[in-house]
């Protein structure tokens, strides 16, 4: 009994380990921050996704939504809300016009070129980098990084929602460490437009309503993600056709 008794406790830690717990900054590490940099990385592409019944039915395409600047909004609510705190010195890391997707290594948005970024971030002074950055999750092993639209088979048919899926992180610069990470999933089923087999079978309208749920979800899991890690306060509780999916996507297939 007792070794089944631990076995389930190692199982139980192995699943959360992989959903990556959320992990706040200590507050000693809070009181040496001077000079923060924020990043963010969900790149340019709105990942169109749906999960057929079996991996014959999967669709995806990605829709090149570079005109929406997601990484501008992440990181502008980001330094806002660092900005309110009113501890430190905080602005955008300038990347050189470098795009989010040139700092994936290979492509691929789960492995990020995080020695590129502490790079820049240590040549412009600063001590602390917080980065937005896409992220896999198996709790939804079917949605790619970063933001989207993703709708799958159910009992009443077809159903989904745009959605958004990255995680904050603190780095120290210095080093490289990681001080503190939270997670953000989020999914605004009441913006629904349908799953449409190409980009242009949307409206315009419906666009426009995928892009403000969007953003809303985006400026709001920042902010969120910044106060549990307690770095603003108290913790609280357009491609069109088939593309290749990223890197992970539909791997029960």
């Amino acid at each position: 009994m007792r070794q089944f008794a631990v076995l389930s406790l190692l199982v139980l830690l192995a699943g959360c380990a992989t959903l990556g717990l959320r992990s706040p900054v200590p507050e000693a590490e809070r009181a040496g921050m001077q000079n923060i940099g924020v990043s963010a990385l969900l790149g340019e592409r709105h990942h169109a996704i749906l999960v057929g019944v079996t991996s014959i039915g999967n669709r995806y395409y990605a829709v090149d939504a570079a005109a929406w600047d997601i990484d501008g909004l992440a990181t502008s609510a980001a330094v806002a809300s660092l900005s309110a705190a009113g501890a430190w010195r905080v602005a955008p890391l300038e990347r050189q016009g470098r795009a989010a997707e040139t700092f994936y290594r290979d492509g691929d948005y789960r492995t990020p070129d995080r020695d590129a970024l502490l790079a820049l971030a240590a040549a412009q002074g600063l001590d602390t980098l917080v980065l937005v950055l896409p992220t896999a999750d198996d709790t939804y092993p079917d949605r790619a990084g970063g933001y989207g639209y993703q709708a799958a088979f159910g009992i009443g048919g077809v159903s989904g929602c745009p959605y958004v899926q990255f995680v904050v992180e603190v780095v120290r610069v210095a080093d490289g460490r990681r001080l503190g990470w939270d997670r953000v999933r989020d999914c605004d089923d009441a913006a629904d437009p349908g799953w449409r087999p190409a980009a242009d079978e949307y409206t315009a309208a419906e666009w426009a309503m995928l892009r403000e749920s969007l953003e809303d979800q985006v400026r709001r899991g920042v902010t969120s993600a910044l106060r549990w890690l307690e770095m603003t306060g108290p913790a609280s509780a357009t491609r069109e056709g088939q593309d290749s999916p990223p890197p992970g996507l539909f791997r029960r297939d």
